[in-house]
């Protein structure tokens, strides 16, 4: 909900910033609202200017409250924070994946009921008039900024995650992951690890790899991370995948993606490549 737009439907006077102010004659509610979005999380300093003395009473009496209202449609994330009375503060944001325009507005609303709300410098037609305020209704709303977000440029997922070892103990056309340290280890039995290397010297060699180890080796690390639960926090392969997914519009701490699709959007589907096709 974004609330700029909608002052007719409230349901009483809304204080405003002085070129907007509608419902009032004097005074005015205000605020500078500054976001860091190179940091994560993101921060937002609010300032605020309130020069009303009705809603500062009612603010004092913790009547009402200030909260910073965030709307991102293009990610359907909506939030209220709760504001302390203090002129100026910073909080942080826990959604690091808002997408598009994102809406920030400073709001005052009561957290009581105020069953005769008649304050001074209100406008004919509102001048004289009692109202009724129920808790949750808005009484001042700040001037409305936005950011416009867009998604990382997408980190190559290469091989530079994986590691090859050549492994004895398995059949000679075995291969396994395993997930311990820091690289995606392959383990390639001794004829597997022979045409993997082999491969390695030419460009349709490097794909056949990419296609045929590579990216069976990614969905089952996938599969992995998604299903088992085990932590893999700080190992260079998972916060490379992760950033990755990131920037492809995935979040890999969510169960809302596919291994196979994920798999295929990650190495931008090398059997594709392999037949000829063109990368999308």
């Amino acid at each position: 909900m974004r609330f700029n737009n909608i002052q007719s439907s409230l349901p009483g006077p809304i204080l405003r910033s002085a070129e907007h102010n509608r419902s009032y004659t004097t005074g005015d509610f205000a605020a500078s609202i500054e976001v860091n979005s190179s940091v994560n999380p993101h921060t937002v300093t609010v300032e605020y200017k309130l020069h009303q003395n009705g809603i500062k009473k009612l603010l004092t009496e913790q009547q009402a409250k200030l909260a910073l209202v965030i709307n991102c449609a293009d990610t359907y994330f909506y939030e209220h924070i709760a504001l302390s009375t203090r002129e100026k503060q910073t909080v942080t944001l826990t959604e690091r994946a808002f997408f598009g325009k994102v809406y920030f507005t400073v709001v005052i609303k009561a957290v009581n009921p105020i069953p005769v709300f008649k304050p001074d410098g209100l406008r004919m037609g509102f001048a004289g008039m009692e109202f009724n305020i129920r808790i949750g209704d808005v009484l001042a709303v700040s001037d409305e900024v936005f950011a416009e977000y867009k998604l990382p440029d997408a980190p190559p997922i290469n091989i530079n995650i994986f590691v090859l070892n050549k492994l004895d103990s398995l059949k000679s056309n075995e291969f396994n992951i395993s997930l311990t340290d820091n690289k995606i280890a392959i383990g390639a039995g001794v004829e597997i690890n022979k045409l993997i290397q082999q491969n390695m010297a030419t460009e349709e060699g490097q794909c056949k790899n990419m296609s045929a180890i590579y990216f069976p080796v990614l969905m089952e690390v996938l599969y992995q991370v998604k299903t088992e639960g085990a932590t893999h926090d700080g190992k260079v392969w998972y916060e490379a995948i992760g950033r990755a997914m990131t920037a492809l519009g995935y979040d890999i701490t969510t169960d809302s993606w596919q291994p196979l699709e994920v798999a295929q959007d990650l190495l931008e589907s090398p059997y594709a490549e392999l037949l000829g096709g063109k990368k999308k």
